[in-house]
């Protein structure tokens, strides 16, 4: 739902049929967040600093919607590694 995330910085993740995709709830997201989002849908590969600058819970939301969408196949970003460090410190 591109609209609710552009206009409103909330990520309600869908299937076409307008059924929500289990595991995902509609959750209030940063604009760096809504950013990263944007520049995939513009077909821009996410830049690595942008994705560092989001907090944990986002980097984990992040890498959730790659891997459900299989958009992880395509772009060489995830932020697996940085929330692991994150978690053992």
């Amino acid at each position: 739902m591109l609209d609710k995330l552009y206009h409103e910085n909330i990520l309600s993740v869908k299937y076409n049929s307008n059924v929500n995709i289990p595991g995902f709830t509609n959750t209030k997201v940063s604009d760096q967040f809504v950013k990263i989002i944007m520049d995939i849908y513009d077909n821009k590969e996410p830049k690595q600093k942008d994705l560092h600058n989001l907090n944990r819970d986002e980097k984990a939301l992040f890498d959730k919607l790659m891997f459900q969408s299989k958009l992880h196949k395509k772009y060489n970003v995830d932020t697996i590694d940085d929330t692991s460090k994150e978690l053992k410190n």
